[in-house]
């Protein structure tokens, strides 16, 4: 995808926008057209890639795999490249996904880390973008202003649910389901 490629319509469509860092150009330029249009953005990253310092710089909420925080800073605790993440740029909220350990993440100076929740596995595949689809879903409900802390639980509950089947959507549960194994989790 390229930058010609990107719609403004299309981009202020929704009620919030997740990128990827594939095409970082592409993504660059539609969340500069969310954020003039008001609508929040998420980025799901993974690894460092050429132009992403713009990218970064325009987001309202990282979501990253667990190496990248770490590979992008230089820092090799994740707790302190997280923070570092935070600092350099102007998203609200760094996250770390630690796969079946939960998450990690800095909302401000303040750290919160997540549990995992246990399933019967059958495939991981797709357990990232469940967990961002779970998030944005939780915080989209929430009209943008869950408690970090519950957003994230959720987003592990639907990452976890999703292991549950095959392929990368296979497992994704209904609200009814995540609430369930909300309800036993605790």
């Amino acid at each position: 995808m390229s930058v010609e490629d990107v719609s403004q319509d299309s981009v202020t469509s929704g009620r919030v926008l997740l990128v990827d860092c594939v095409e970082t150009e592409a993504a660059t330029t539609a969340v500069r057209f969310a954020r003039a249009a008001g609508i929040p953005t998420v980025i799901d990253v993974e690894n460092v890639r050429p132009n992403i310092d713009a990218l970064l710089s325009e987001v309202d909420v990282i979501i990253a795999a667990q190496a990248f925080p770490s590979a992008y800073t230089g820092y090799p605790n994740l707790g302190q490249a997280i923070h570092e993440l935070a600092k350099r740029f102007r998203a609200c909220l760094v996250v770390a996904t630690l796969g079946e350990e939960g998450s990690l993440a800095v909302a401000g100076k303040r750290e919160i880390a997540t549990s995992g929740l246990r399933v019967q596995v059958t495939d991981t595949t797709g357990a990232g973008d469940a967990f961002r689809g779970g998030f944005v879903s939780a915080w989209l409900a929430s009209e943008g202003g869950g408690e970090v802390s519950e957003l994230l639980v959720y987003a592990n509950a639907v990452a976890a649910l999703n292991c549950r089947g095959l392929g990368a959507r296979g497992g994704l549960p209904s609200r009814v389901e995540v609430e369930r194994l909300l309800a036993t989790a605790v």
